[in-house]
């Protein structure tokens, strides 16, 4: 009898060593792929983001504080991926004048001045 108990071995699908290391390995593949798409979600319009109202209320507070331009918001679209901000001021001679500037999503990097890179090549092309 304690013969037959030494030989047992249980009946039905058994784990071999590669198919726990392969299901060992899916996993943690699984688990990193999870974390990936989560903070790839949050990085799309995470916390840091402002929107269209709030980017242009940055922009223009930025324009009067530094430029005493006393101007006024006149438009926010998104373009490539930063904030279009179109403002209104007077210029020089005193006429109404719209400028436009860009700023970051995330409201932190103002530009001036944006240069269509397409166009720009495209006339240097075409006058050569």
């Amino acid at each position: 009898m304690e013969e037959q108990q030494a030989n047992y071995q249980p009946q039905g699908p058994s784990i071999s060593n590669g198919n726990k290391l392969w299901m060992i390995i899916s996993g943690i593949l699984l688990i990193v792929v999870i974390v990936l798409a989560f903070l790839m979600f949050l990085g799309a319009g995470g916390e840091d983001s402002l929107n269209a109202d709030e980017a242009g209320s940055k922009a223009l507070n930025y324009v009067n504080s530094v430029y005493q331009a006393g101007a006024t918001l006149k438009s926010v679209s998104e373009a490539s991926g930063v904030y279009s901000v179109v403002v209104t001021s007077k210029d020089f001679a005193g006429q109404q004048r719209d400028t436009e500037i860009f700023i970051t999503k995330d409201g932190r990097l103002y530009f001036p001045q944006g240069i269509d890179i397409d166009q720009e090549l495209n006339a240097i092309q075409a006058g050569n």
